[in-house]
């Protein structure tokens, strides 16, 4: 206890170098819990709109059907396969699809669709394509068009649209569809070309009687899609199919999570570095002007060994200071920015509020989030590098001969 009361004593001989010091540290770990928080939260919000409407946690297809897309690529007896699903204590959703390219017409001239049969219900829940659309009261033959071809088509809503395609038989698939609601969803793709309408109705339409193009399923955790993925193809139902969870369906996004923990830790680097220049300064300064009284030290009868733990106590309560404190506050103002949102576009003073890539809409507004962990690195990195650049400074003075140190 002695020789750490006299190595905080010590810290108060030149206040302004230790003040520069700790606040050098402070800097950078406020820098680098505030910046892990921001990737935290853009990697939460990239995993949240992929896994969402467009991926899902876990998708169950026919072979071949994600590269061609043909009609004819379907799951079979696909009422029995969602119910076994739906009963699994680990699913939190489970949506069928029908996908069908036609044509759609309100009058006379007829532009390239999609048709999109769901299940409305599903659909309507966490993650679903019309997850917060208010949607107009059930009737029969109803119809659900995008937000962009509806600007196409014009003054829609209420009107008969005529759908006419191929069935899956190879005969001509063709109906009438009342158009209820106009709908704006994160899938670029619905958003442009979609019609939606009921499975039953698509199924209908194209002569798939109990088949379905697609299952998205949401399990109860994202991070646990893949074991869910393992825990479905296991199932005799599915065993014909391909089953896949979001990293493989997606890794482009697996890719960019894992930029980002490399930036992260890029970043603790420089919190290492900046550690080290402040710590090390401050202990070559202090034990060159301390020469004569680490020698007086010396010829009472002081072991070296505890000059050593001396220098080394300096040191680390420089670092353990600056790193609490830039933790204190690089938490803070993470949660605050999580609690508010942080837009991106708005540091460059747009307006706009997302961005369309690879058919689906991204939201410029991110919720950073504190990691405990990131705390925790950053204290790590600080601790040993404080007790690494502070042991060489350290052994030197513990080894000076008393004579000569107190001459100076």
């Amino acid at each position: 206890m002695s020789t750490l009361r006299i190595a905080w004593r010590s810290l108060g001989r030149n206040p302004r170098r230790t003040a520069l010091t700790v606040f050098a540290i402070l800097l950078g770990q406020f820098a680098f819990v505030c910046v892990a928080g921001l990737l935290h939260g853009y990697g939460d919000a990239l995993i949240d709109t992929m896994t969402g409407p467009l991926v899902g946690h876990v998708q169950v297809h026919a072979e071949e059907w994600r590269e061609d897309r043909a009609m004819d690529l379907t799951i079979d007896s696909v009422d029995s396969a969602v119910a076994v699903l739906r009963a699994d204590p680990l699913v939190r959703g489970v949506a069928p699809r029908v996908y069908g390219p036609a044509l759609g017409a309100l009058g006379e001239l007829g532009h390239a669709v999609v048709v999109v049969g769901v299940d409305f219900e599903a659909e309507s829940g966490p993650g679903g394509l019309l997850e917060g659309v208010e949607l107009a009261p059930a009737s029969e033959g109803r119809a659900l068009i995008g937000a962009g071809l509806e600007r196409v088509l014009g003054g829609s809503v209420g009107r008969e649209l005529a759908i006419v395609g191929q069935a899956l038989d190879g005969s001509i698939a063709n109906d009438l569809f009342r158009v209820r609601q106009v709908i704006r969803t994160p899938v670029d793709l619905v958003n442009r070309q979609g019609i939606l309408v009921s499975i039953e109705d698509a199924q209908a339409l194209f002569a798939m009687e109990d088949m379905a193009h697609e299952i998205t399923v949401w399990g109860r955790d994202v991070q646990g899609a893949e074991a869910l993925a393992t825990r479905m193809g296991a199932r005799s139902e599915l065993g014909a199919y391909e089953v896949l969870a979001w990293p493989a369906l997606v890794p482009e996004l697996t890719t960019i999570i894992e930029t980002q923990e490399a930036t992260s830790f890029v970043l603790l680097f420089l919190v290492f570095l900046a550690a080290a220049a402040g710590i090390a300064n401050t202990t070559v300064m202090a034990t060159f002007e301390r020469r004569r009284e680490f020698g007086m030290l010396l010829a009472l009868g002081t072991a070296p060994g505890r000059i050593v733990r001396m220098v080394m106590l300096e040191a680390t309560i420089l670092g353990v200071v600056g790193v609490a404190l830039g933790s204190a506050l690089g938490a803070a103002a993470v949660i605050y920015m999580g609690g508010e949102g942080f837009s991106i576009a708005a540091l460059g003073g747009e307006e706009v509020t997302e961005l369309t890539f690879g058919g689906i809409s991204f939201s410029f507004s991110i919720f950073p989030r504190f990691e405990m962990a990131d705390a925790l690195y950053g204290v790590g990195a600080v601790m040993f590098t404080s007790m690494l650049t502070a042991f060489g400074p350290a052994r030197r003075s513990s080894r000076l001969h008393p004579v000569e140190a107190m001459r100076g």
